[in-house]
């Protein structure tokens, strides 16, 4: 089946799901709640429907199983379960916050420490799953992973990127449209590495992701919430993963760890010197504070991950 096909049915099934969602989702009131420390415009999106990523990682998930299928990448299938495994259980961690902050009305979800650790348990099931597996030819034994060094230094990728998209999901389209570009790149990269599982994964990621902007784009029907930005992120960091450019993901997933980057720089420099350096991190809102529009922020944006991507695809091939 082709790439063309598999984006296309992973679409069309993303389309279907958020017709559906959306006024189911304003039925059960899962609604936004808008942060009062945030830009004032944003008030206007106060009850939006939330958790939309569930329409776009069950649209992915059913193409993986019935293109897989087609395809016959299911005689490959550990390393579509690592993929799978390590989205889905980040996008649960995100769920369990989204749902906290919806179903309960607590507006902040759950706890930093909470988040933190519900994501280094699945990271850590995920590496140590897939460093230990022998299709991987990985020389870390299965007595020292733990001890490894590579061990932690990927867990803290996916722990990392994960956030990092969760920092950027702050405006109508802005990570839907960043990811697709991403998990784009990696379509042609699993295609230069002749690994179907990767090429289907992503490819199943961008037509679902693609369909959700449709919803997503301003002004947003619906917001994928923590269920979405944390499996995107996750996702992403194990796709880096499994093709072993890890290295490179700081260029392939720039625009999130800038974003992440701004709040940390914001924070050290206002507990030191007492300054904020840009008007509100992420810096997304720093440029609303500016003036821009939220199309305009939204669409620069995505011309700078697109020529970060094209960057990275030169160094990937020099």
């Amino acid at each position: 089946m082709s790439i063309f096909l598999q984006v296309a049915v992973s679409f069309g099934l993303s389309v279907i799901l958020g017709r559906w969602a959306i006024p189911f989702f304003k039925h059960m009131e899962w609604g936004q709640a808008i942060r009062e420390e945030g830009p004032k415009r944003h008030y206007e999106k106060t009850g939006t429907p939330t958790m939309g990523g569930m329409i776009f990682l069950a649209a992915s998930v059913v193409t993986v199983g019935v293109t897989g299928m087609a395809t016959g990448v299911d005689r490959i299938e550990e390393d579509l379960l690592f993929l799978l495994f390590v989205t889905l259980g980040f996008g649960l961690v995100g769920f369990l916050d989204d749902f906290v902050k919806v179903a309960m009305k607590r507006n902040l979800g759950l706890t930093n420490k909470q988040k933190l650790l519900m994501q280094f348990f699945m990271g850590s099931v995920f590496l140590f799953l897939f460093l230990n597996h022998p299709i991987h030819g990985f020389e870390i034994q299965f007595s020292t992973t733990l001890e490894s060094l590579y061990f932690w230094l990927l867990l803290l990728t996916l722990v990392i990127v994960s956030n990092a998209v969760n920092y950027t999901d702050g405006l109508d389209g802005l990570v839907a449209g960043t990811s697709v570009i991403v998990y784009g790149v990696y379509i042609w990269i699993g295609i230069q590495q002749d690994n179907p599982v990767v090429v289907l994964f992503a490819a199943s990621m961008v037509g679902a992701i693609s369909a959700f902007l449709l919803f997503n784009w301003h002004p947003a029907k619906i917001f994928m919430g923590d269920t979405g930005s944390l499996a995107l992120g996750g996702g992403v960091a194990a796709v880096a993963v499994v093709t072993d450019t890890v290295k490179l993901l700081p260029v392939f997933a720039a625009i999130f760890l800038l974003e992440m980057l701004s709040v940390m720089v914001q924070v050290f420099s206002f507990k030191v010197w007492g300054k904020r350096i840009f008007r509100m991190s992420p810096v997304h809102h720093h440029f609303e504070l500016l003036g821009w529009s939220e199309r305009k922020i939204v669409t620069v944006f995505w011309f700078c991950q697109l020529l970060f991507s094209g960057i990275g695809v030169g160094l990937y091939l020099s």
